[in-house]
């Protein structure tokens, strides 16, 4: 790889999921950090967020509103859990490299991330004359700091820290960190890149006096209610950000959302349902559609019968009116999925046919598996933006093929008790790089592999992945994994969902962007002006 910022990544969950009962976070990262930023644009519907024209303004106060208030939220650096969280995290903090707008990487914090010819190590050269929000300068030995508080808290992100040998790191000047690995990592770069849990906070960080790189400092914060931040000087970004201050205001529905957007009372709110969207154009708001990779998904244990017969899997995918999905669920807003994830990852191999709507073949494969007129139980629950919906669709698709599909509507509390056991059920996950969601997902020890799915020459495959740093072998090894995901894989993805926000003709600075992980542009505080 010779250009380390151009490739790769992802997340993880489960604490999340009682906490965003109803909420999904479509996205993977903030917007990009470097260089110059595409022109701006204007509308009042668009799927760019191209929502801009004119100079930046300088000043005033943007009131935000926020879906998916919780008393477990924080100004926490690392682990951040409900969309408030997020909001913050990107207000408050800097990560080293990120995906942009349109889904490429670019530097953050770091000046050059570059792995040896192996990679089995890998060193991060920081810019010159970052500061925190008290005016220390940024380090190296904040960096290892970092990584090792994640490791040690457990954090979320730790689980893509495992391979770096963070006790044999060293520092080699005040810029300069050098990381060993434990075993060959050529995909470092892009899961620390597709994960919001890297942010860097200095040595001795203390979440109740949060002190971080971002465009704003804290200035208040109510659990669950209000955060108040405010424009820190010494951003790193010469000239930004433009606005004075940000009130973040905690919402816990969408109609509440809308009330306050519509009232006056805040001027731009995320995370919006196709169905909001002719009520707030009608009321004169601009509304922002933006492609995503992130999804709800449909699981399947193949582990487990009658799930344990690739044929059964198939027929499944097969049944499943993917357009219709959309179509309902979400307005038709949304990309039809094709059961593999890392939409917009340059290595995703993007000639896979994609999947017919096809009942009589399904039908037809479910006769040679035996299990022609099956009955079958779809645990739901609304984990994500219209997870219940989806589910709903799919048991009237599986009729056509002759399958019985029998919903267990559940609430988030009650389904993520038995979160990783159901054997046909849903799951969520947000943007990321396909190698950077493999670790969590698919792999043979991923944490979060919901299906059990475990193929040998698909491990295989991973290893030789994470050994190579070139980026044709890498995309040829990425081709021969995902088509085994599209042919055997238990894992589901119907269709990509969208990320719709919506906010007053006053707010400017959005950039255009083609493939979002987060909303508000991948939270890019530090471009927003009012005018």
């Amino acid at each position: 790889m010779s250009n380390e910022i151009d490739k790769q990544g992802h997340l993880s969950r489960r604490q999340m999921l009682v906490a965003s009962a109803g909420v999904l976070s479509v996205g993977g990262f903030l917007e990009a950090c470097g260089g110059s930023a595409p022109p701006p644009g204007g509308g009042s519907t668009s799927t760019g967020a191209e929502t801009s024209t004119g100079t930046p303004k300088r000043g005033g106060t943007l009131r935000f509103g926020s879906q998916g208030a919780s008393a477990t939220d924080s100004p926490e650096a690392q682990n951040p859990i409900v969309n408030p969280d997020f909001a913050r995290l990107f207000q408050m903090y800097s990560p080293l490299v990120a995906i942009d707008q349109n889904f490429k990487l670019a530097y953050g914090l770091a000046e050059e991330i570059t792995p040896n010819p192996k990679a089995t190590e890998w060193t991060f050269r920081l810019k010159d004359g970052l500061e925190f929000h008290d005016g220390k300068s940024v380090t190296a030995k904040d960096v290892l700091y970092s990584f090792q508080r994640i490791v040690a808290k457990k954090f979320s992100g730790a689980l893509l820290l495992q391979p770096l040998d963070l006790e044999n790191a060293k520092v080699l000047d005040e810029r300069t960190l050098r990381i060993p690995t434990h075993s060959p990592y050529s995909t470092l770069v892009q899961a620390i890149a597709s994960s919001p849990y890297f942010t860097v906070v200095p040595v001795g960080y203390d979440p109740k006096n949060p002190i971080g790189t971002g465009p704003f400092k804290l200035v208040s914060f109510t659990p669950g209610q209000e955060s108040v931040v405010e424009r820190f000087p010494n951003y790193w970004e010469t000239g930004k950000p433009y606005l004075d201050r940000i009130i973040t205001t905690e919402y816990t529905s969408e109609d509440a959302q809308i009330n306050a957007l519509q009232s006056g009372a805040i001027d731009y709110t995320d995370y919006l349902s196709g169905a909001s969207v002719n009520t707030l154009k009608g009321a004169g708001m601009e509304v922002v559609v933006q492609t995503s990779g992130g999804y709800c998904s449909v699981t399947l244990r193949v582990d487990q019968a009658p799930f344990d017969d690739v044929r059964v899997r198939q027929a499944v995918k097969l049944l499943m009116d993917r357009e219709q999905m959309n179509k309902v669920v979400y307005q038709g807003l949304g990309k039809v999925g094709n059961d593999v994830f890392g939409l917009g990852d340059p290595l995703s191999d993007t000639s896979i046919p994609q999947r017919p709507h096809d009942p009589e073949q399904a039908r037809a494969l479910l006769k040679a598996a035996g299990r022609e007129g099956a009955s079958v139980t779809l645990v739901t629950a609304p984990i994500a933006q219209g997870s219940v919906a989806l589910a709903q669709v799919l048991e009237q698709n599986a009729k056509a093929a002759g399958m019985n599909v029998k919903l267990q509507q559940l609430s988030v509390s009650n389904w993520v008790t038995n979160y990783l056991k159901w054997t046909f059920s849903q799951d969520f996950s947000y943007s990321g790089y396909y190698m950077g969601n493999v670790p969590l997902l698919t792999s043979k020890d991923a944490p979060f592999n919901e299906t059990k799915f475990s193929d040998p020459k698909y491990n295989q495959l991973y290893a030789q992945a994470l050994a190579t740093t070139d980026e044709v072998k890498q995309k040829q090894i990425v081709s021969e994994m995902q088509h085994i995901d599209y042919d055997k894989g238990g894992l589901l993805i119907p269709v990509f969902a969208p990320i719709i926000d919506a906010h007053s003709s006053k707010v400017h600075g959005l950039l255009p962007g083609s493939n979002i992980t987060w909303a508000v542009s991948n939270y890019s505080w530090q471009n927003l002006w009012l005018g």
